[in-house]
């Protein structure tokens, strides 16, 4: 899935109590978001950034922020891994734990 279909998927959410926000490659250089160009540019769809605010009816308890990241494009460190790393340099992007690892 890249930068830009993402981007659409979250968008189909965007209705009370979420809102969806998402950030081009022209509001990403207006804000100086320069990591966020700099992984992008190596692919070939321009990146995005996807904003989701939950705002429940009434009064919130507490706060709470969850940051993730959807990098469709990473050369994940292939000149920095030793030779033996490199069959599950993928692994380093997903959210499970190695043991998982078929």
């Amino acid at each position: 899935m890249n930068p830009e279909r993402l981007a659409k998927e979250a968008e189909k959410i965007n209705k009370a109590p979420i809102s969806v926000k998402v950030l081009d490659v022209k509001e990403l250089e207006k804000l100086g978001m320069g990591g966020i160009l700099g992984v992008g540019i190596g692919g070939a769809v321009p990146p995005r950034l996807v904003e989701l605010v939950y705002k429940p009816s009434g009064k919130a308890k507490k706060v709470v922020a969850l940051v993730g990241k959807g990098i469709t494009f990473d050369s994940g460190g292939l000149s920095l891994k030793p030779a033996q790393s490199m069959e599950t340099m993928k692994d380093d992007m997903s959210a499970r734990p190695r043991s998982w690892a078929s």
